[in-house]
């Protein structure tokens, strides 16, 4: 069963001879034949000497695993495409240092190297790659040690119960972002100086290169010219009105307007069906349309997957 942490007793921890091992003991069987035949005393001792230390070292092995407590930690979300970087802490309870402790995560053939000094606490990144979107668990771990002669191998399988949130990726052929606006809102303007709004009627405090001298040259009243910018709507961001077939498509594309919306710091919002996030925009807003989007079931919608 998957936990957030884990202790290496002797019940998890396996030893078997690695390939110099096995070659080892083949070298010692030909020695120990050797020295039999020809009855020779420093050969028995040389041989057994070397049996014994083979015999002292997987005690070594067995030791550099034990005791180790490993804790999962948090792991920031991250997009479709990119390497998830799973934290892990890792503690040493034993006065002595842990050499050359192997983290490999499954069906991922590079491994973390690590070296663990006597009550030392060490953090530890894992970085493991995304495909889609969703929840990512943590593979299994293998932990492995083969210190300190190589002959014999300890190892260990964890499961580690922390997962990474995969946001879709966001699409590369977007269209620009929708000009329809939320429900119950309007363009707004505020005073400016960019765009020409039309005309009004000429105030005593109105610059006079503002004023239209033209009109009121031909007996017009005087009016003044009126400028503004049109303020960025509340954007609307809704399934429902997305034409794509592929519904993985639908959610790259309101990914990508999620994004970028933020970007221009535009107050949006976001309909998926059975779900409605009003519109607001900064980080915690981002972040809650964009889970909605990593975990949203397409197949409840009616829709499937293409």
């Amino acid at each position: 069963m998957a936990e957030h942490g884990t202790t290496l007793s002797h019940r998890k921890i396996y030893i078997l001879p690695t390939k110099q091992g096995y070659a080892f003991v083949l070298l010692l069987l030909f020695m120990l034949f050797g020295s039999i035949n020809y009855n020779n005393n420093l050969a028995y001792l040389l041989t057994f000497m070397l049996v014994s230390l083979s015999l002292l070292s997987i005690i070594y092995v067995y030791r550099n695993l034990y005791a180790l407590e490993i804790t999962g930690g948090k792991c920031a979300p991250v997009f479709a495409g990119e390497q998830a970087r799973f934290v892990l802490t890792l503690y040493n309870p034993k006065p002595l240092d842990r050499f050359e402790v192997m983290f490999t995560p499954k069906q991922r053939p590079v491994s973390n190297i690590i070296h663990i000094q006597g009550f030392q606490t060490l953090t530890m990144t894992l970085p493991v790659q995304t495909h889609q979107r969703g929840h990512l668990t943590l593979p299994a771990l293998k932990i492995t040690s083969s210190y300190p002669l190589g002959l014999f191998g300890a190892w260990t399988w964890i499961s580690l119960d922390i997962d990474c949130l995969v946001y879709p990726r966001p699409s590369t052929e977007a269209p620009p972002l929708p000009t329809h606006q939320a429900e119950g809102k309007g363009m707004a303007t505020q005073p400016g100086c960019d765009d020409f709004l039309g005309f009004r009627k000429a105030t005593p405090s109105d610059p006079p290169r503002h004023l239209d001298w033209k009109s009121f040259a031909k007996g017009q009243p005087l009016m003044a010219k009126q400028f503004g910018q049109q303020l960025n709507p509340h954007l609307w961001f809704d399934w429902s009105q997305m034409d794509d077939v592929n519904p993985e498509d639908k959610l790259a594309k309101i990914t990508y307007w999620v994004l970028e919306a933020e970007r221009q710091q535009v107050s949006y919002g976001l309909q998926l069906p059975q779900m409605k996030i009003q519109t607001g925009h900064g980080s915690y807003h981002k972040h809650q349309c964009l889970k909605a989007l990593a975990l949203f079931n397409v197949h409840r919608t009616g829709d499937s997957r293409e």
